[in-house]
């Protein structure tokens, strides 16, 4: 299969930064046990390259322990940014990303520290567009093996919904009109307005999850409210 978007810097499928320097007291390893990791880890580059290619995802593997870091050309485009500010970030550049804690995942992704799922909001620099990326890494090796995946339509869809419902919430609060939501099975309290809470005398919180009998409906009342459930 030809796998022209995966190719860069004569590792097939991945760019590989330089090896970095780790404070290891480990006895350097043989030519021939280099070789042979090196081997195993463009066979498994190969590999994730052949699975990724087309379904727009990132990937990158780093290992701490020998600070060896390789990833895909997806990971440069959602990143926004290209090789030497990957390698800046290694040592606290700026790679745009909004908190604290979004920072330490992506750079512990790319480090091959951070294992775990996290949602993360990037600014590429120079650009002033936010994205949001899902980041998902798993243990792999000596380090971890992290997917990146562009959620920001799915953020933007649902930070729209979040949106609407509180100011749906805000209009049912701060209704003139007492309105109360019940169960038509058990007759209990499911949400209430302030306006409701006064007209039975009590406090919002109180009313949730009482019978409407408990709220000295009368009798006459919950028959109504009986009969209109059914006739639904």
């Amino acid at each position: 299969m030809s796998l022209p978007i995966f190719s860069r810097l004569g590792v097939s499928g991945f760019t590989r930064t330089p090896a970095r320097p780790t404070q290891s007291k480990r006895p350097p390893k043989t030519m021939n046990e280099s070789s042979q990791q090196m081997q195993g880890a463009h066979a498994r580059s190969n590999v994730l390259a052949s699975v990724l290619e087309g379904l727009g995802l990132g990937v990158l593997a780093a290992s701490p322990r020998d600070g060896v870091l390789v990833y895909n050309e997806e990971t440069e485009r959602l990143l926004g940014v290209g090789q030497d500010a990957i390698e800046r970030a290694l040592d606290g550049g700026d790679l745009g990303v909004g908190s604290l804690e979004d920072r330490a995942a992506l750079v512990g992704a790319l480090r091959g520290s951070f294992v775990g799922e996290r949602v993360v909001q990037v600014t590429p620099p120079g650009t002033g567009r936010s994205r949001w990326l899902e980041l998902k890494s798993s243990a792999w090796g000596m380090g971890s093996l992290t997917t990146l995946r562009d959620v920001t339509a799915e953020r933007k869809e649902r930070d729209a919904l979040e949106a609407r419902a509180r100011r749906y919430e805000r209009m049912f609060d701060e209704a003139p009109e007492a309105l109360a939501l019940m169960c038509r099975v058990s007759g209990r309290v499911i949400e209430i307005n302030e306006t409701a809470a006064e007209l039975f005398g009590t406090s919002r919180k109180r009313c949730l999850g009482e019978h409407v009998q408990e709220l000295g409906l009368g009798a006459a009342v919950i028959g109504q409210l009986s009969e209109r459930a059914r006739a639904r």
